[in-house]
């Protein structure tokens, strides 16, 4: 593994959530390179089949040791080689910035971990302005919406998170590339106010300006396009760590595409998506104009 994958030289921590995915995936293509089923991997490690399909499937972190134990069974003796698979064990085994925030939903830590280990961020919004790039008040303003019976302390808890969130993947140095395309319903939705949403487009104004962020605004001239299907986030990662992750949520819950059909399938979409959007320059004339409007 590069030494610009280690987490004491990274600026921006990439969190585990990758790596152990990654770490997962290694394992059970060498399992299956060696002829040899999970029950193989269970017995020589005495412990239970749902530990060895939590290691593959990346939900838990492991010891370094269990790696040195599965990398003999499997016949991975090389030097280089084994030294890739620990190197992914001791990122899997960090904490995350999120850490301080408490006990998170798993799949919300997996979505931050995602987000932190990418060094290009390709998203599109159909609705509402992306996490990123929310002010605060835009974000109190969306949570009270978005959970109406919740307390102002588990808004105000929400809304700290999404605020380092922000600093954590755009402040960094190393940030990632990001490039945002909406739909224009979104600067029409005067979440929080009229107020709200002009600091809002403000702030999202100046981030363009300081190179934080391309984007592009689908027109309602524009009609219908493939983009009306919902959020679309298309996630690059360092090569040696990950291929790219699509990722698309909806009320029946989030899911993440990493099969190379289903990937094909939302590049294009994003692709048609960016298509269809004005260019960056006339997108930030329209967003001008509608700030200025408020």
């Amino acid at each position: 593994m590069p030494a610009d994958l280690e987490v004491d030289t990274m600026k921006r921590p990439i969190g585990p959530t990758v790596p152990r995915w990654q770490l997962g995936a290694l394992l059970r293509q060498a399992r299956l390179a060696a002829n040899l089923d999970q029950s193989d991997a269970k017995d020589h490690l005495g412990c239970s089949m749902g530990k060895i399909t939590n290691i593959e499937t990346g939900q838990v972190g492991v010891v370094k040791s269990v790696v040195k134990d599965l990398l003999d069974l499997y016949g991975i003796n090389d030097p280089d080689e084994r030294e890739r698979y620990f190197e992914l064990q001791r990122l899997g085994k960090s904490r995350g910035w999120w850490a301080s925030h408490g006990q998170l939903p798993t799949t919300f830590q997996d979505f931050l971990g995602v987000e932190s280990a990418a060094t290009i961020i390709e998203g599109f919004e159909l609705s509402i302005v992306p996490g990123l790039l929310q002010t605060e008040d835009y974000a109190r303003a969306h949570e009270q919406a978005l959970a109406p019976g919740q307390s102002n302390d588990w808004i105000e808890r929400q809304v700290e998170l999404r605020m380092d969130r922000r600093k954590h993947v755009l402040e960094a140095d190393d940030r990632p590339r990001l490039w945002v395309i909406l739909d224009e319903s979104i600067l029409h939705r005067l979440v929080g106010g009229r107020e709200v949403m002009k600091e809002q487009l403000t702030y999202m104004l100046d981030q363009i300006e300081t190179k934080i962020c391309e984007f592009q605004i689908v027109p309602f001239s524009a009609g219908d396009y493939a983009g009306t299907l919902g959020k679309l986030d298309i996630y690059s990662f360092d090569e040696e760590l990950h291929t790219p992750i699509a990722f698309v949520e909806s009320q029946a819950g989030s899911l993440y595409m990493e099969k190379p059909e289903e990937l094909r399938r939302c590049i294009d979409a994003y692709t048609y998506i960016r298509s269809t959007a004005l260019s960056p320059e006339e997108s930030v004339k329209l967003l001008k104009q509608r700030a200025q409007n408020l």
